[in-house]
């Protein structure tokens, strides 16, 4: 019975021990040195690695014309059946803030044509590049829910779905820039021109026409 009792006592002691050395470890971890003020007994030491690899890397040979920054809001009714039975809707809507950058093909697609002191630059349609989306701000919520319905499936179906929606938005948005992109071709154009030939006893009014657009009789830009 005095023996058990012995390594019973040793067992706890052991523990004890055990249990002190890991608080030190914990407590002074960060500092370097145990509550006692000597050299802790064990260290870390931490290195960081960033790995980054290139999947592809590409040439474009666009002009930067526009740009629009818009806060986009879609809502989303979604309404579903059991059999005969029509569910109640639910109702899912995201607020996010999107830039909208737009540019013109600059390999193809471009016209020149002086009419009676005029230069027409037929110019090809605008594109746009993937908007680009502030995440820290982006809301997502259900507006109008039901308890027989499986909301989380219809949210996480219009997160995957967001980024084609925004991609419409920003071709239908292309209107909204046009003017702003003119004036940038149309100083553009001002710049190449005067950067090489000689303008002396000349002037050219300058007309930027999209696809579709036709000439018109008077044009106020010139290049003076």
């Amino acid at each position: 019975m005095m023996k058990g009792l012995s390594l019973f006592k040793k067992c706890v002691y052991a523990a004890v021990i055990v249990g002190i050395l890991f608080t030190g470890y914990k407590l002074t971890r960060n500092t370097g040195r145990s509550s006692s003020g000597l050299p802790d007994l064990f260290s870390e030491n931490i290195q960081d690695r960033f790995y980054a690899y290139a999947t592809k890397i590409t040439g474009k040979q666009s002009l930067y014309v526009a740009k629009l920054n818009q806060m986009e809001v879609f809502e989303r009714t979604s309404e579903a059946k059991a059999l005969w039975f029509a569910l109640p809707s639910i109702v899912v809507k995201a607020e996010v803030p999107v830039e909208y950058n737009y540019y013109v093909n600059l390999t193809s697609g471009w016209r020149f044509e002086v009419i009676e002191n005029v230069l027409h630059v037929f110019i090809p349609e605008l594109t746009n590049s993937t908007p680009a989306i502030n995440i820290a701000k982006l809301k997502v919520g259900v507006a109008k829910g039901s308890l027989l319905r499986n909301e989380t499936d219809v949210v996480k179906r219009f997160e995957q779905e967001l980024p084609g929606l925004l991609v419409e938005r920003g071709i239908e948005h292309r209107n909204l820039v046009r003017e702003q992109a003119r004036a940038s071709v149309e100083g553009f154009v001002k710049a190449w021109i005067e950067s090489f030939v000689s303008r002396k006893g000349t002037a050219y009014k300058i007309q930027v026409l999209f696809p579709g657009e036709k000439p018109a009789q008077n044009t106020e830009s010139q290049i003076k």
